[in-house]
């Protein structure tokens, strides 16, 4: 699915899969974002077989952060010569494959203990870092809670700012755009403390396009559904005497 001009959606609920997996695509390159779950990698390649990108080689894998269902196919993009990049929070259990990526709530019982996930890290990004992957600079924004390493990834694209949400965010839309879901808060190294701070830092960013790793994108005023985290977080977890703390005009 072509979602903007260079990026396409190779995998999702619009597929009929879990996670969703994004190719962003160069003159002669890909970069992938997200190595998806079981299931995810045969609807990808169909996907980019249909949209001609199966003839240019994946160079970059960027992992949001390290849960099975985003990291299962690492390995194989790797052995293909793609480099993994994670951020160095989740970038040791990326390699060790240990409970912090199979630790997954309801899904654990669906997970075999044999089906052990883990691949080397090429690249070990951390806030800020720029990486220049398919013609394209990917900005690494750090926000640690639903796991040590989970971080947004920013593009430029069509004079829009797009961001690569992970598990961070997850939209859903009434009449006033401020649907919000926060993270699934079930892992082991689950940090609600962190996770408000990178709520409120990413509260006030100018955002277009989010594109998550499960569930609806959000394709225009972006910004309005990360104000919208932030404030769920305020009601949630402060109470009702928190709603005028922050403003939405």
């Amino acid at each position: 699915m072509l979602v903007l001009h260079d990026i396409y959606q190779l995998s999702g609920y619009d597929f009929g899969t879990v996670s969703s997996m994004f190719a962003v695509k160069g003159k002669n390159s890909l970069a992938i974002v997200e190595a998806g779950g079981k299931g995810d990698l045969e609807v990808a390649a169909r996907t980019m077989e249909y949209w001609g990108l199966s003839k240019y080689p994946v160079t970059h894998v960027f992992i949001t952060h390290s849960h099975f269902d985003h990291i299962e196919n690492a390995l194989f993009f790797r052995k293909q010569g793609a480099k993994i990049v994670a951020v160095a929070g989740d970038a040791d259990s990326v390699e060790a494959g240990d409970d912090r990526v199979i630790d997954h709530g309801p899904f654990c019982k669906e997970v075999s203990r044999e089906r052990r996930f883990s691949c080397p890290v090429d690249i070990r990004a951390k806030d800020g870092d720029v990486i220049r992957a398919a013609d394209h600079e990917f900005q690494v924004i750090h926000l640690p809670g639903h796991t040590d390493g989970s971080h947004f990834l920013k593009l430029i694209v069509e004079g829009k700012i797009v961001y690569f949400t992970g598990d961070i965010e997850r939209a859903y839309y009434g009449d006033d755009f401020r649907g919000a879901r926060l993270a699934w808060s079930g892992g082991s190294d689950y940090d609600r403390k962190a996770f408000f701070e990178s709520l409120k830092k990413i509260a006030d960013l100018p955002a277009d396009v989010l594109l998550p790793s499960h569930g609806q994108k959000t394709m225009a005023d972006g910004w309005k559904i990360l104000r919208g985290m932030y404030l769920r977080a305020l009601l949630d977890w402060r109470g009702p005497s928190v709603q005028d703390e922050y403003k939405w005009d």
